[in-house]
């Protein structure tokens, strides 16, 4: 049934805002981006040389639509879903418009609301008049400046976090294919009974399981039981109420929410999960195959919604543009004004334009870490290359039964990854080596031919997605930001015409006769 709730998350203010609060909306645009692309994460799986890491991933509680065990890949392997799901999660599960821009947001709109009155009670006029009528007027004024600028910088600073939130999620794509990888911690958020929780809520709930643990000498606490929509009868607990979850009554599976856990649920030790990091060899075509997908799924998510946040970045750009030619026009016509009027327009221009200008930069950073992926993959077909060369350039031993390296000089491999035992050892500690590498150099001829077929097999498929995202993200569909490719182009292009507009602003005024008297007004 079409709910209020339905319609509210379907909203940029109400909706994208904090995309966790309504539930099921980052797996509903999930599959949408899967759709649009037409694939399938749930089927292709990165492989984890870690066998911690990934039994830790293979049974972590999730969204039971994008769990890291899909029923047909290995113990060794987690689906590209579950990473992706998680990965957006983590980034889009922030809270955003704090900080300096959220102090932005608030002081810059109740300052350029008050901004008219200051400048009326500077002026040694009645900052809001002197009859009943004159201060209703300016009471209301006020009141609709400060609603409609604080509406105006909270959809573009929304439209700021998306390009920020996607940005993220691109680049923990980009770490994991980096040694050593990326923190467990980084990107794993944990599900609970009932809905979604706010970071207050979520920090809160940790504190209350570390002085549980700290109290009966143990550091494990349980992440609890992701349950979706209503679905609340799962196990007999019942939907229950939320301060019943918060207090740890309600039960699920037998355990509090929060507190010691059976041997069946599953386990979250905080503190060793902080020594674990997930790291994807590109060299593995499985993996090449799945990162691949995952960073076109993680570009087409949220595609409705980024579009309307880029809408909403114009409309920004085009009002500071008309205040801009409003108060060019004061002065080149010569009409009659107060002095506050135009310092509300420079003021409110301002941070506009900062709103503008910051939303520019985090689309410009997003585009360009396609250059900074499309690098990393030319790193590994180099790499893969040089791997090829030392295999190649083996010869039989003496008794025919296998291949010894060549005593060569190693290239200078100190800045690419090799699967070469001579390569991996003259970049140590900078890449991972497998025990025994260095023991053990000889290899048999099945090896060398099963290890010279993967690596032929990787390069291709890291050679066509490079071919691919160089297409689709450099000339195709690469990020925009108003209708133009975000480069730094549109941002100095952005900042000159608003400078522009402020320079004949100030022409029209030392060329005009205006001379603003003591109440403001000009003559």
């Amino acid at each position: 049934m079409h709910t209020a709730a339905h319609s509210a998350r379907k909203l940029i203010g109400s909706g994208w805002r904090y995309p966790l609060e309504h539930e099921g909306l980052v797996e509903d645009e999930l599959h949408i981006a899967q759709e649009l692309i037409d694939v399938n994460l749930s089927a292709p799986s990165f492989t984890v040389n870690n066998p911690e890491v990934a039994r830790l991933l293979r049974t972590f509680e999730c969204h039971e639509d994008f769990t890291a065990d899909n029923g047909h890949n290995g113990e060794h392997e987690v689906s590209a879903a579950f990473i992706m799901h998680q990965f957006i999660r983590s980034q889009f599960g922030k809270h955003n418009i704090g900080g300096l821009n959220g102090r932005l947001w608030n002081y810059g709109t109740l300052l350029s609301g008050f901004l008219p009155n200051i400048v009326r009670g500077a002026l040694g006029e009645p900052a809001f008049g002197t009859t009943p009528m004159e201060k209703l007027v300016h009471s209301g004024l006020f009141i609709m400046r400060t609603f409609f600028l604080s509406q105006m910088l909270m959809f573009g600073y929304i439209a700021v976090y998306d390009f920020r939130r996607r940005r993220c999620v691109m680049e923990l794509l980009g770490r994991i294919v980096q040694y050593p990888g990326v923190p467990l911690s980084e990107f794993l958020t944990a599900k609970y009974s009932k809905g979604e929780k706010k970071d207050k809520e979520i920090a809160k709930a940790k504190a209350k399981a570390q002085a549980k643990a700290g109290a009966k000498g143990k550091t494990k606490g349980r992440v609890a039981d992701y349950r979706e929509g209503q679905d609340g009868e799962r196990n007999g607990t019942g939907g229950g109420d939320q301060g019943a979850d918060d207090t740890g009554q309600g039960e699920a599976d037998g355990v509090d929410e929060v507190g010691e856990v059976d041997d069946e649920a599953t386990v979250f030790d905080l503190e060793g999960m902080k020594g674990m990091r997930l790291y994807v060899d590109l060299r593995e075509g499985d993996n090449a195959f799945s990162w691949c997908l995952s960073r076109r799924v993680g570009k087409a998510f949220g595609h409705g919604y980024q579009a309307r946040t880029q809408i909403y970045i114009g409309i920004l750009f085009l009002w500071s543009i008309v205040a801009m030619m409003v108060m060019n026009l004061l002065y080149w016509s010569g009409a009659h004004h107060n002095f506050a009027t135009v310092a509300f327009i420079l003021l409110t221009v301002t941070v506009v334009a900062i709103v503008v200008l910051t939303a520019v930069s985090e689309a410009t950073k997003l585009q360009d870490l396609v250059c900074n992926h499309r690098m990393l993959i030319k790193n590994e077909i180099f790499s893969i290359d040089q791997a090829l060369s030392d295999l190649y350039g083996m010869e039989r031993d003496e008794r025919g039964t296998g291949f010894v390296n060549m005593p060569k000089t190693p290239t200078n491999t100190a800045i690419v990854r090799s699967t070469s035992t001579r390569a991996r050892a003259s970049m140590a500690p900078f890449s991972p080596l497998a025990a025994g590498d260095v023991a053990s150099p000889t290899k048999t001829v099945g090896e060398v031919e099963k290890e010279c077929i993967s690596l032929e097999s990787a390069k291709r498929i890291l050679a066509t997605a490079d071919d691919l995202i160089g297409y689709q993200e450099e000339t195709f569909n690469p990020v925009t930001v108003m209708g133009f490719q975000a480069t730094n182009g549109v941002y100095n292009s952005t900042v000159g015409l608003l400078v522009t507009l402020l320079i004949f602003a100030l022409e029209g005024y030392s060329n005009s006769t205006l001379e603003y008297g003591p109440a403001g007004w000009s003559t």
